[in-house]
């Protein structure tokens, strides 16, 4: 359980966590947030002792990118910042795009058109593991088809589409966390240069 933390630790470290749009300002959001954590090793004669030092997260930056919202909807989203990187959260056995995740798909296209930024977008669905291993493949596939048809009608001609599902063989965290807040059931959008 440790080194799962530890792993989830430094998976988030360069990762903005927010829920991408704020429901006040309507403007999205991008807060990045630096997560340390530090052990210390002690070696005297005859003893070994070890004591882990947990400094809480410390936010680092915060920008505001203003992208207006037409809905009161929201969802749950990560937004990396440094990859350009977009993930959606699904609920359990769903794999259509609610009316928040067509706004966050908007707002990231505005983003990129900004940015003026030329490759493809890897769509790669993902599904946690509460049905079979074959449905749940079909289940990560029909996520990443959602999503490129969503984004392929609305796409600059510069950015071309890839998607994939990948079943539940590629967890991000445990099946504890992954109840609480559904983070293996996710569909990842990559910026990838040519």
């Amino acid at each position: 359980m440790k080194y799962w933390l530890s792993f989830w630790l430094l998976i988030l470290a360069p990762t903005i966590k927010a829920s991408c749009l704020d429901s006040v300002s309507n403007e999205y959001i991008v807060t990045k947030v630096f997560v340390s954590s530090r052990t210390v090793n002690t070696q005297i004669p005859g003893m070994l002792s070890d004591e882990s030092l947990q400094k809480s997260n410390k936010v680092i930056s915060r920008e505001r990118v203003k992208y207006e919202n037409n809905s009161s909807t929201n969802a749950t989203c990560f937004f990396d910042l440094n990859t350009e990187s977009l993930l959606l959260n699904y609920n359990v056995d769903k794999f259509t795009l609610t009316p928040s995740h067509t706004i966050l798909l908007d707002n990231y296209l505005m983003y990129l058109k900004n940015k003026q930024l030329e490759g493809t977008l890897m769509i790669s669905g993902h599904a946690d593991s509460s049905g079979t291993e074959q449905y749940n493949k079909i289940l990560s596939e029909n996520r990443a088809k959602q999503v490129a048809s969503y984004l392929s009608d609305r796409v600059e001609q510069s950015l071309k589409i890839e998607d994939k599902g990948f079943g539940e063989n590629v967890p991000v965290c445990e099946e504890e966390l992954n109840i609480i807040s559904g983070c293996n059931r996710r569909v990842v959008i990559e910026f990838m240069t040519n």
